[in-house]
């Protein structure tokens, strides 16, 4: 048979006075000079992320105010009704589970409690955790409580969202916004349990978990206990990477030297590894945007100040960083951001992050030194005495020979492909969404198939008829098509159609109507001289 002795950290360490309360100065002064000064108010609102410290002081107030020897805005935490607070044992203490007693027959047996004088102390204390999750009516009812409470009683109410609290029950709470945690707040915290438990331990092992917390001490402190448990007496950087399932900074360096050497193969080879190692490819994704960030960092700021690395790593950052241009590195990270994103709501998160990081590779081209050789040469050619330029969709150099032929030289610019536009579909289907989400909605299910003759054709699936109906319409082919032009530079027809059908014919564009017409009449004109023979003399509709 287990005895149940063991407190896990988050609890044995559980603040008890406001001044044991981490990175919340602006909050735990202001308390505790309103206490002193027996300035305390019916009701409390502490809000902010989860482990930051909100329930704690919730339980430090209600101590404080029902204590029989306060000194100093603090508690004593030896009298009888401090102990039975501590102990969890006090009928004046009432915490109620705002997920679990949402509804208003909980809050109608709350108010027919509430006028019930203390049992042990001075005050009694009514504290809602999750408030946020309450029904509407159940916020109804709990406000009239809140108007005009009875004058032993005080509320004192946490959220992780405080936007989701109406606001009459807002208005009517002194509020207190809680933050996260810096790392080194959370690292001293641990460097203090670790040596009161004799427990020797690395920096970077420390520094890591709090980094992983995210600014939450409870979620630090339940990481710390089980990478405990799992090496005893002695806390390695190893241990936690293994115990929390992330990759050494080794493999996330392999990993960009061979998006920056532009290595497919050994890319995915290192997503191979990391699968096969069991580590979480979401939290390597994540881990992966944090080194993206630092090189970001080093790249603007030029010092390792704002980093949050290992202290060995900073030279081989420093490194890699002055091979990327800084919109290669913010490329690479809206990349990985909109792959995480999708990670969410997908059940292969694996072929996600390949694609992402293939297209990663890509993005570190240097297609500028490529675009200013081909700018240089065609001024070059310019500046040729010999040499004249005509304007037009198609430019023609002219050189005159020696024997006074003429000699043309085309150089056409660089016509945009289908393949362009495959490349940046993403990007653009961006700034469609942004533009108007509801045509994006449509347009998500088309294929881009070809751009021939200044025509964009896209294909829908059969399953798909109801969005390809919607996009025909006139406001969202707009749409698509001055959206195009915002991001490709190019005006174009729109031509859609169902996959193994034909192109459908209503088109829309940047020309009217009439223009398509004499366009069409003009072709068919050709073809038939062609054909037939003869010159045209005049077109009569």
């Amino acid at each position: 048979m287990f005895v149940m002795s063991y407190k896990a950290l988050y609890r044995l360490w559980r603040p008890q006075a406001f001044g044991e309360i981490i990175g919340q100065k602006h909050i735990t002064k202001t308390l505790k000079n309103a206490l002193e000064n027996n300035k305390i108010a019916h009701a409390y609102l502490l809000s902010g992320p989860r482990g930051t410290g909100k329930t704690s002081t919730a339980k430090i107030i209600a101590k404080t105010i029902n204590c029989r020897s306060p000194e100093s805005g603090e508690a004593c935490n030896k009298c009888s009704n401090c102990t039975l607070i501590n102990s969890g044992n006090s009928m004046d203490v009432i915490e109620i589970d705002g997920a679990s007693n949402r509804g208003i027959d909980e809050i109608r047996e709350l108010r027919d409690k509430i006028n019930l004088a203390p049992a042990e102390g001075k005050y009694k204390v009514y504290i809602i955790d999750e408030v946020h999750m309450l029904t509407g009516e159940a916020f109804n009812a709990l406000l009239k409580t809140l108007e005009e409470p009875p004058g032993h009683v005080i509320f004192i109410m946490a959220t992780t969202e405080p936007h989701k609290i109406p606001a009459t029950v807002l208005s009517r709470c002194q509020r207190f916004d809680f933050k996260r945690l810096s790392n080194e707040e959370m690292v001293s915290r641990m460097e203090e349990i670790c040596n009161n438990q004799n427990v020797q331990y690395e920096s970077d092992a420390l520094y890591t978990i709090a980094r992983f917390a995210g600014g939450g001490m409870r979620d630090a402190l339940s990481i710390l206990d089980q990478c405990l448990s799992y090496c005893s007496d002695s806390l390695k950087l190893e241990d936690v990477q293994q115990v929390i399932g992330i990759v050494d900074y080794t493999f996330l360096k392999d990993v960009l030297v061979a998006i920056i050497e532009k290595d497919i193969k050994k890319v995915l080879i290192k997503i191979g590894e990391l699968v096969s190692s069991g580590k979480d490819i979401n939290q390597f994704t994540l881990q992966l945007l944090d080194y993206m960030r630092n090189l970001l960092l080093l790249k603007i700021c030029g010092s390792s100040e704002l980093l949050q690395v290992p202290q060995g790593e900073i030279e081989t950052l420093q490194k890699q960083a002055d091979k990327l241009s800084q919109s290669q590195i913010t490329d690479m990270i809206d990349i990985l951001v909109s792959a995480q994103k999708e990670m969410k709501w997908s059940s292969d998160s694996r072929l996600l992050l390949e694609t992402a990081l293939v297209k990663a590779t890509r993005s570190t081209e240097n297609n500028i030194d490529s675009l200013l050789k081909r700018i240089s040469y065609l001024e070059k050619i310019i500046k040729d005495e010999n040499i004249t330029v005509e304007e037009g969709n198609n430019r023609h150099v002219k050189e005159e020979a020696k024997n006074e032929e003429e000699v043309s030289v085309v150089l056409e610019t660089d016509k945009l492909s289908i393949e362009a536009v495959k490349s940046r579909w993403e990007e653009f289907m961006a700034t469609v969404k942004k533009n108007k989400i509801t045509t994006y909605a449509f347009l998500v299910e088309a294929q881009p198939v070809d751009l021939q003759n200044g025509s964009l054709i896209l294909e829908f699936k059969e399953s798909h008829a109801f969005h390809m109906d919607k996009l025909q319409q006139k406001e969202n082919k707009e749409i698509v098509v001055t959206t195009f032009k915002e991001v490709f530079g190019e005006n174009i027809d729109l031509k859609i159609q169902m996959e193994n059908k034909n192109v459908n014919q209503t088109t829309f564009g940047s020309y009217d109507s009439n223009d398509n017409k004499k366009e069409e009449e003009n072709r068919v004109v050709e073809e038939a001289v062609k054909l037939f023979g003869g010159n045209v003399v005049e077109i009569i509709d």
